[in-house]
């Protein structure tokens, strides 16, 4: 059995509110119900903290930002859409960290996070809560696996501007299209299949790996050889 100081960390952002308030209520309901009877157990055992909880000495926010830093994990409760719970989500985002995002069912998903895969969970339905615990099962443990790969807005603007920037047509021709695609979603305020531009921006990384592997070859041995399924 791990120790507290072995285990992963877990941060929970999302609203609280007051306590006995409905927001508290249903962020609790969250928190115990689902997020740590998944999380707490194996073969996950991580640690899960929510700010409130914090019983830490030192100044709050300072505690609160370290945590959405430097945790293993963060589960952003996008319900309400709370300003608070967004400005953290944003800190966690930059960072580039793995963080999981859920909704409360029947409330939608805020626009610059559509392209982002969302748990819906109840606090009303059994059902809707034993799905909840099956989907972040799922989803934590593909988090933990190697096809894992962090992304979310800031690191996908990132890389679109780096492409852009970068003098490589293709690159530049890919990043315009996703600009499109945004400006689009935006028009028409739902989100668009982003999948064959992500298709087309894996090739390109596939591509480049296959030039620079045979201008290698082509140095060393003064020809170029045929390289499949790249």
């Amino acid at each position: 059995m791990l120790t507290e100081q072995e285990k992963k960390t877990c941060f929970v952002i999302g609203p609280i509110g007051n306590s006995g308030s409905k927001t508290r209520i249903d962020a609790d309901f969250l928190l115990d119900g689902i997020i740590k009877e998944v999380l707490e157990r194996e073969p996950f055992s991580y640690n899960v903290k929510r700010a409130d909880k914090d019983v830490s000495v030192g100044s709050i926010n300072s505690a609160v930002i370290n945590d959405i830093i430097n945790a293993d994990l963060a589960i952003a409760d996008l319900s309400e859409r709370n300003p608070n719970a967004f400005y953290e989500l944003g800190i966690r985002h930059a960072f580039n960290k793995p963080v999981i995002h859920m909704i409360r069912e029947n409330e939608t998903i805020p626009f610059d996070n559509l392209d982002q895969r969302c748990i819906s969970f109840s606090t009303s339905s059994w059902d809707g809560v034993i799905s909840a615990r099956k989907n972040l099962s799922d989803c934590v443990e593909y988090l933990s696996s190697s096809d894992y790969k962090p992304s979310n807005p800031v690191t996908l603007a990132t890389a679109l501007r780096a492409m852009a920037n970068s003098g490589d047509k293709e690159g530049a021709i890919i990043a315009s299209l996703v600009e499109k695609v945004n400006s689009l979603e935006k028009q028409f305020g739902t989100s668009l299949d982003q999948t064959p531009v992500r298709e087309a921006l894996n090739k390109l990384e596939a591509y480049k790996k296959y030039k620079k592997i045979m201008d290698n070859n082509y140095e060393q041995h003064g020809q170029r050889t045929l390289i499949s399924d790249v």
